[in-house]
């Protein structure tokens, strides 16, 4: 499952059930940096998370 499919799936789910949290302890403040990684190229996301890109 792509990133892309596991947002979509939990925005439906989410948003039927009324649920605050998803997936164990994910937040919707989670889930929405999740999706904000997506626009990142790879570089951006190395240096986000703090890892090295070598």
């Amino acid at each position: 499952m792509t990133m892309s499919e596991w947002y979509c799936e939990y925005e439906m789910h989410a948003e039927s059930m009324g649920i605050e949290t998803f997936a164990g302890n994910l937040t919707q403040g989670d889930v929405d940096d999740l999706l904000d990684d997506l626009e990142l190229s790879d570089d951006e996301w190395w240096d986000k998370n703090g890892a090295s890109g070598n």
